[in-house]
């Protein structure tokens, strides 16, 4: 098996262009595709989520997040290839880097995104009565280098779970 997992950052169309994580895995394999099954697991020890027999073809990718499969990633939660019985053969974990108080390269310990100031939203070219939604927040004002989702005692990927800093 020749697969490669990364975990991004980007804007949810579902969630009006709030940011989330992203996990994508691909098939490396240069002739020949596979079929898996893959396994999504959440950091609280909840039911994890299966997909079953995704067929890859070669150099294809499939994206699990919010968008494509409801699935809200946290600190801790893990995706695998698993074989029969359930048994994992590869896996990835979501581990954010966290910095600790005032290390943030961006905001230096205030939680505010830098481009917004915290506001959630920018005047374009000075303009006070025309706003736009920071692009760099997804309009939550809180900065995304340091802030890490953590699931709370909620189920599998559901947004109730998550707590805030």
């Amino acid at each position: 098996m020749s697969f490669k997992g990364t975990f991004t950052r980007i804007e949810s169309k579902r969630l009006a262009g709030c940011i989330v994580i992203s996990f994508s895995l691909k098939c490396t394999n240069l002739m020949f595709g596979e079929t898996v099954d893959i396994a999504i697991f959440p950091s609280n020890g909840g039911q994890p989520w299966y997909f079953r027999d995704l067929k890859f073809k070669a150099g294809e990718t499939y994206v699990f997040n919010f968008d494509t499969v409801d699935w809200n990633w946290c600190q801790g939660d893990w995706a695998a290839i698993v074989g029969k019985n359930d048994k994992i053969i590869e896996r990835w974990p979501l581990q954010l880097k966290e910095y600790k108080p005032g290390e943030c390269p961006s905001c230096h310990g205030t939680h505010k995104c830098r481009a917004c100031n915290g506001q959630g939203f920018i005047y374009p070219k000075g303009e006070t009565w025309n706003y736009q939604r920071c692009h760099q927040c997804g309009g939550t004002g809180i900065c995304q280098t340091c802030y890490v989702p953590r699931r709370g005692g909620g189920y599998g990927g559901g947004p109730s779970g998550l707590k805030p800093f």
